[in-house]
């Protein structure tokens, strides 16, 4: 396995996103973008994409705007970008997938969001479905319209009186709150991981768990409004395959919102639409006790779902 990294242009003007690639020893037979979550960064998905690279699947991956190595100082932490960040992360994304066809032509693209990730995944599915082969959806929630048009305006408040740079506890209590709540003896992160180990280096790690900024809120939850209102997806071909998963006991996508969010894509009229979820784990199912289990699923539907 060949691993190395380098910089993208992003769309956001003067700025490059610190991207990843591991490449296997033989020609891929497929390759996965990684779109990361909330206050992490792409390296964290190391194991994961060493497994599938000696799959003979390659994997590349970028940390986002306000993330990882992209993050040029930590006063960067938790902010995407002025404008429209909600688009410009989208066409980050984008960059990203053309660079995998660039490095593997001809060679079938399928792209995995994670939490916030799986978001933007959704909204990059509507808009730029036709680059990918298939997608899978982890650890995602399925948040009504009114929700997340209330988080929405909600950040906008904020980002009117505090500035879009604030780093903003109200919005991320109200916006995460809830799933710290899920594990109550287990302190703030407890609903990460039943793997105590993960959630301590999480805890240690000075690129997690910063504290998104007004204008990050805001963005992401222009992108969680557009994703509950079914936007634009007229233009994907609906025989896209999608796996949606989670862990049975994941706050943010568990049972219940996998099960909701498999039956939209459905309504929809896409044909080959999977759920999976694995009982006992919460939310970082990549990082869970029983992750070869999950790393096991998804290189077998992958292989699956590969053109011919």
């Amino acid at each position: 396995m060949n691993k190395f990294d380098f910089y993208l242009n992003s769309a956001a003007q003067g700025k490059r996103v610190h991207t990843v690639v591991w490449e296997p020893d033989d020609d891929p037979r497929a390759v996965l973008q990684l779109v990361h979550g909330m206050a992490e960064y792409i390296e964290r998905y190391d194991e994961f994409a060493r497994y599938l690279a000696a799959r003979d699947i390659a994997v590349i991956g970028h940390d986002h705007l306000g993330h990882g190595q992209t993050a040029q100082s930590e006063a960067e932490l938790g902010f995407f970008a002025e404008g429209d960040a909600s688009e410009i992360v989208i066409r980050d994304m984008k960059t990203v997938t053309l660079e995998a066809k660039r490095r593997w032509p001809g060679v079938p693209v399928f792209i995995l969001g994670h939490s916030m990730g799986s978001f933007f995944t959704r909204r990059y599915l509507a808009v730029c479905g036709g680059e990918v082969t298939g997608a899978v959806i982890m650890g995602t929630g399925f948040i009504p319209a009114p929700v997340a048009k209330l988080a929405n305006s909600l950040s906008r408040k904020v980002c009117r009186f505090k500035g879009e740079r604030h780093p903003s506890p109200l919005l991320e209590k109200l916006i995460l709150g809830k799933s710290a709540k899920r594990f109550p003896t287990e302190g703030r992160l407890g609903w990460l991981s039943a793997n105590r180990e993960n959630v301590k280096r999480y805890e240690a790690d000075p690129l997690c768990g910063f504290t998104f900024t007004a204008g990050a809120y805001r963005d992401f939850t222009k992108i969680l409004v557009s994703v509950a209102k079914e936007e634009d997806f007229d233009g994907i071909r609906r025989s896209l395959p999608i796996l949606v998963i989670s862990g049975e006991l994941d706050p943010v996508g568990g049972k219940d919102a996998v099960g909701k969010l498999a039956s939209a894509y459905r309504r929809l009229e896409f044909t080959d639409v999977t759920e999976k979820i694995f009982p006992g784990d919460r939310h970082e199912i990549l990082n869970e006790n029983d992750r070869e289990a999950v790393y096991a699923y998804i290189a077998a539907w992958l292989g699956e779902k590969m053109p011919g």
